[in-house]
């Protein structure tokens, strides 16, 4: 990990980097979700890079939320425009870079799993194959970015079009006639090269030990509920249509917290609290999909059932409203039990180990054996490094 006396970023440095995260919230304006999204990647970006400059990690955050910003559509691009030729220089900037910045962002995600979190490549046989395929990825998005023609996305991707491209170099080259599409053939290989660095991650977390395992877990906590949050909406998509606008809510939610993770796993800042963070999600998640199966139903129920005599809905919701108030308790505990007990064991195991203590002091009478009861409970629960304890000349334990 990073030594306390590495080399750190001067004030020029840092007033560099807060206006380049001024400039990007600006052009990420336009869009509230990318706007959402550069912020969380960006900020904790320029926080990594300050405190351990050193480590690429900070350095790769910040280039994922300036492609947040290069894959946005900009308001009003007239793509008629942008196909003859005489579009403005700024929208054909744009359009020309978000043919190539997704392809930079998933890159950029390899890295962060390949050199997370000491920022060094590995030291095993993988380093030069690691080395030879980020490598054959940059070409592939160089070579997008210099082909004769570029695909421009309209309307959020349902709908691509082909421009000549005013950067290409060699755009008469033969070599050009052999991969028509060098985009999607990047787009392929850095999805693949992406899946194939999860993959990794997760074979690491699972041989770690130590902090390393704590870093990792926070990462890969992460990491899984943006998948989970995609599946969802893809799924969600899948069988309601576009009708489902809030099918890629949880994505939303989701997807700035890899940064967050990153930033606590490299930080080491409340390092040991992941488990109780991951139970506490899960439990209301559960708990707010539970309750919100519960009121649809109960609406839909007591619609069919009072529309005869009501023929309206008001009393369906109150009623509705009422029986969820009143399962919120015990459906949130019960679930927080079953969830601690599966993803917190050891803060479920700690209060039953109180809960049993506290219970046995009311009978024990015998100082000895309630000093090794005390001794065997505090260090179960709380695993102190040494332990003192003293006696007051009442005979009294304090």
């Amino acid at each position: 990990m990073t030594q306390p006396d590495e080399r750190q970023l001067g004030r020029v440095g840092r007033v560099a980097l807060v206006g380049i995260l001024i400039g990007g919230t600006i052009l990420a304006a336009t869009d509230p979700i990318s706007l959402l999204f550069y912020l969380g990647y960006a900020s904790v970006g320029v926080l990594l890079v300050i405190r351990r400059t050193s480590n690429p990690i900070g350095w790769l955050l910040l280039l994922i939320a300036f492609s947040f910003i290069g894959t946005t559509a900009r308001p009003g691009t007239d793509v008629q425009t942008l196909q003859a030729g005489t579009a403005t220089t700024g929208e054909l900037v744009f359009a020309w870079t978000s043919s190539w910045a997704g392809l930079v962002s998933y890159l950029a995600f390899v890295g962060l799993a390949v050199l997370f979190p000491s920022g060094h490549l590995p030291a095993n046989r993988w380093r030069w194959p690691t080395v030879a395929c980020l490598t054959i990825g940059l070409m592939l998005v160089a070579a997008t970015a210099v082909a004769p023609t570029f695909t421009y996305n309209v309307d959020a991707g349902i709908t691509n079009v082909v421009i000549l491209n005013p950067f290409a170099i060699l755009p008469g080259l033969p070599l050009w006639s052999l991969v028509p599409d060098v985009g999607l053939v990047a787009l392929v290989f850095n999805l693949g090269l992406l899946v194939v660095a999860v993959a990794a991650l997760v074979v690491r977390f699972r041989r770690s030990t130590g902090i390393d395992r704590l870093q990792l877990r926070w990462l890969a906590s992460s990491v899984v509920l943006c998948i989970g949050a995609v599946a969802f909406g893809l799924g969600t998509l899948a069988i309601f249509g576009n009708a489902a606008r809030v099918a890629w809510i949880p994505a939303i939610v989701a997807y700035p917290m890899v940064p967050l993770a990153i930033g606590v796993a490299i930080m080491r800042y409340r390092l040991y609290e992941i488990d109780r963070i991951i139970s506490r999600t899960l439990s209301y998640g559960v708990v707010t999909a539970t309750l919100a199966l519960v009121f649809v139903a109960v609406v839909l129920g007591l619609q069919a059932a009072l529309e005869p005599i009501t023929g309206g809905n008001t009393i369906a919701v109150a009623a509705s409203t009422l029986v969820v108030a009143a399962l919120f308790q015990p459906i949130t505990k019960r679930v927080k039990t079953v969830v601690d007990r599966r993803f917190d064991r050891a803060r479920y195991d700690g209060e039953r180990t109180v809960a049993a203590f506290a219970a046995r002091l009311r009978d024990q009478v015998e100082l000895e054996g309630l000093e090794a009861d005390l001794d065997a409970v505090v260090r179960l629960t709380m695993a102190p490094a040494t332990l003192g304890r003293w006696i007051s000349r009442q005979g009294a334990v304090e």
